[in-house]
């Protein structure tokens, strides 16, 4: 894909905003690292993006067995429309579409786990740090509040250097009825 004005350059370009996250259920994640993370968590990959500078690299040999075992969708971009797409100032070559929405709960079964409230986070990298500390301590889990930055932030993906597949993330409409109903039980 050469153009800016492909249908998928344009989904991609949509999921660069919350808007179009909430809309699509799905965000992107950029880089060898999370598209192992993901891949190894079993997470829904619907398309993966590659340009031809990442088949240079040295986990080149393993997205080319990816493209040949034809598991996953995967397209061919150009470099120029990879850099356009990335946020990172050295950007890898590979970027994906992971489908996945993050539920509202009311209710959790804390039984014998640790779970951690992000209330009212709202940078990006301090919210990644968060989740990849809780998952490194071992917490199940972490319920976002309203006020919370949106977990499927680009920014927030790459901070947590992966854990974003480890630990459950829900969002909570009302946190403190949600505080009082779970001191009751």
């Amino acid at each position: 894909i050469t153009g800016h004005d492909n249908p998928n350059i344009k989904l991609l370009k949509s999921l660069l905003t919350t808007q179009g996250r909430k809309k699509n259920s799905s965000f992107i994640i950029e880089g060898f690292k999370l598209f192992h993370e993901a891949l190894n968590s079993g997470s829904h990959i619907e398309c993966f993006f590659y340009s031809p500078s990442a088949l240079e690299s040295r986990e080149g040999l393993f997205l080319k067995d990816i493209i040949e075992e034809k598991t996953i969708n995967s397209c061919l971009i150009s470099n120029s429309i990879m850099n356009s797409l990335c946020d990172t100032v050295s950007p890898q070559g590979l970027i994906a579409i992971i489908k996945k929405e993050i539920a509202y709960t009311e209710e959790i079964d804390f039984s014998n786990h640790i779970w951690l409230i992000a209330y009212e986070i709202q940078d990006p990298g301090n919210l990644g740090t968060i989740i990849r500390t809780a998952d490194a301590a071992g917490v199940k889990g972490i319920l976002l509040s309203a006020g919370t930055v949106d977990v499927t932030n680009p920014k927030v993906i790459r901070a947590t250097m992966g854990s974003f597949f480890h630990i459950d993330l829900f969002k909570i409409k009302n946190i403190g009825a949600f505080i009082s109903n779970s001191r009751k039980k």
